[in-house]
């Protein structure tokens, strides 16, 4: 009986011994997973985004909610229009139909909209109808600025990028990046603001910023350099607290 009871723990201490060494030598795989995350440091969170964005705003207040926009507005004393910047990334579920109005009230008053985001699917399509956009699939692994005064103005994305945008009225939109020959990155004028549109939220990513072969980080000052306003105000829905 003594001896079985011996047995029994020594296949106990085997078995985690086995457990710890498997932890030691095999990491946890990573996730690949876009989860656009602001806490992520996933190869696709947006945790490095997150650190870095108020080091490139230059004499700005970078304000952040958690909330929609239609709840932000509702319950908070905004800055003037004129003086603000309202950014989305990856955040579908912050513009409900009434968020997508108010937002564009706000530009047309002289707020700017910046928004990247993969899809522009749901209520995102009122944002497209209003501005006239439609947007497609495609396969594409190249992105390219149109403006040839960046250091390196393509970057080789990791995997197929899908969805570009198309326009009724060119005349009326700013070209600022391409996949391919496609429009991926575009701005436009919506009364007296600004809307800025990217289908390239990924290249935000911790994967692309510290992936110093992409030379992608450029991506990141450049993005930043389109939230000129003095007051931004960030959607984020992974954000912890709504005091701003």
């Amino acid at each position: 009986m003594k001896s079985e009871y011996i047995k029994y723990i020594l296949y106990f201490v085997v078995a985690a011994l086995v457990v710890v060494g498997i932890q030691l030598f095999f990491p946890n795989p990573i996730n690949w997973n876009k989860n656009y995350n602001t806490r992520s440091k996933d190869p696709y969170g947006l945790y490095v985004f997150n650190k870095e964005l108020p080091k490139l705003l230059s004499n700005q207040q970078l304000h952040k909610s958690s909330l929609t926009p239609y709840e932000y507005f509702d319950y908070n004393k905004v800055p003037a229009d004129s003086s603000t910047t309202y950014l989305l990334v990856q955040n579908p579920y912050a513009l409900d139909q009434v968020s997508v109005s108010k937002l564009m009230e706000k530009v047309a008053n002289g707020a700017d909209l910046v928004v990247a985001s993969e899809r522009f699917y749901y209520s995102y399509s009122l944002l497209l109808d209003t501005l006239q956009i439609n947007t497609y699939d495609t396969k594409a692994k190249q992105l390219f600025f149109v403006d040839k005064s960046a250091k390196k103005d393509t970057i080789h994305l990791r995997d197929d990028y899908h969805s570009i945008f198309t326009i009724s009225k060119p005349e009326k939109y700013t070209a600022i990046a391409k996949l391919n020959n496609n429009l991926s990155f575009i701005s436009t004028k919506f009364g007296k603001g600004n809307v800025y549109l990217s289908t390239t939220p990924i290249l935000l990513t911790n994967y692309y910023l510290l992936n110093k072969n992409q030379h992608s980080a450029q991506l990141t000052e450049r993005f930043a350099s389109y939230l000129k306003k003095d007051h931004i105000v960030w959607f984020d829905q992974n954000y912890d607290t709504d005091q701003i």
